[in-house]
Protein backbone atom coordinates (compact mmCIF):
# COMPACT_ATOMS: atom_id res chain seq x y z
CA UNK A 1 0.00 0.00 0.00
CA UNK A 2 1.46 3.37 -0.97
CA UNK A 3 1.19 6.47 1.15
CA UNK A 4 -0.31 9.61 -0.34
CA UNK A 5 2.07 12.48 -0.92
CA UNK A 6 1.57 15.85 0.75
CA UNK A 7 2.04 19.09 -1.19
CA UNK A 8 2.55 22.72 -0.21
CA UNK A 9 -0.68 24.71 -0.21
CA UNK A 10 0.74 28.05 0.90
CA UNK A 11 3.49 29.79 2.86
CA UNK A 12 2.91 32.11 5.82
CA UNK A 13 5.17 34.10 8.13
CA UNK A 14 3.02 34.09 11.27
CA UNK A 15 2.77 31.05 13.56
CA UNK A 16 -0.66 32.25 14.68
CA UNK A 17 -1.99 32.51 11.12
CA UNK A 18 -0.47 29.16 10.17
CA UNK A 19 -1.93 27.35 13.18
CA UNK A 20 -5.32 28.98 12.57
CA UNK A 21 -5.32 27.93 8.91
CA UNK A 22 -4.44 24.32 9.80
CA UNK A 23 -7.30 24.26 12.32
CA UNK A 24 -9.75 25.84 9.86
CA UNK A 25 -8.81 23.36 7.12
CA UNK A 26 -9.13 20.45 9.54
CA UNK A 27 -12.54 21.69 10.68
CA UNK A 28 -13.60 21.73 7.01
CA UNK A 29 -12.53 18.09 6.67
CA UNK A 30 -9.25 18.83 4.86
CA UNK A 31 -6.19 17.27 6.53
CA UNK A 32 -3.40 19.82 6.94
CA UNK A 33 -0.09 20.26 8.71
CA UNK A 34 2.47 23.01 9.07
CA UNK A 35 6.25 22.87 9.00
CA UNK A 36 8.96 25.45 9.48
CA UNK A 37 12.74 25.36 9.85
CA UNK A 38 12.63 28.26 12.32
CA UNK A 39 11.65 27.72 15.94
CA UNK A 40 11.05 31.40 16.58
CA UNK A 41 12.76 33.80 18.90
CA UNK A 42 11.12 32.36 22.01
CA UNK A 43 10.79 28.71 20.93
CA UNK A 44 8.22 26.74 18.94
CA UNK A 45 5.29 28.19 20.91
CA UNK A 46 6.02 31.72 19.69
CA UNK A 47 2.99 33.06 17.77
CA UNK A 48 4.51 36.16 16.16
CA UNK A 49 6.13 36.76 12.81
CA UNK A 50 8.76 34.25 11.72
CA UNK A 51 11.90 35.07 9.69
CA UNK A 52 11.44 31.90 7.60
CA UNK A 53 8.22 30.81 5.92
CA UNK A 54 5.90 28.32 7.55
CA UNK A 55 4.75 25.81 4.95
CA UNK A 56 1.17 24.53 5.03
CA UNK A 57 0.84 21.04 3.57
CA UNK A 58 -2.27 19.13 2.45
CA UNK A 59 -2.62 15.72 0.79
CA UNK A 60 -2.20 15.96 -2.99
CA UNK A 61 -5.75 14.64 -3.46
CA UNK A 62 -7.14 17.53 -1.37
CA UNK A 63 -5.15 20.34 -3.00
CA UNK A 64 -7.95 21.70 -5.22
CA UNK A 65 -10.46 21.60 -2.36
CA UNK A 66 -7.96 23.39 -0.10
CA UNK A 67 -7.31 26.05 -2.74
CA UNK A 68 -11.07 26.60 -3.07
CA UNK A 69 -11.27 26.90 0.73
CA UNK A 70 -8.60 29.66 0.69
CA UNK A 71 -10.63 31.68 -1.80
Amino acid sequence: MSEESWVVLTRLHSNFDAARLVEDLSAAGIPAMMKSDAAGMFGPGFIGMMPHPILIFVPASALEEARDFLE
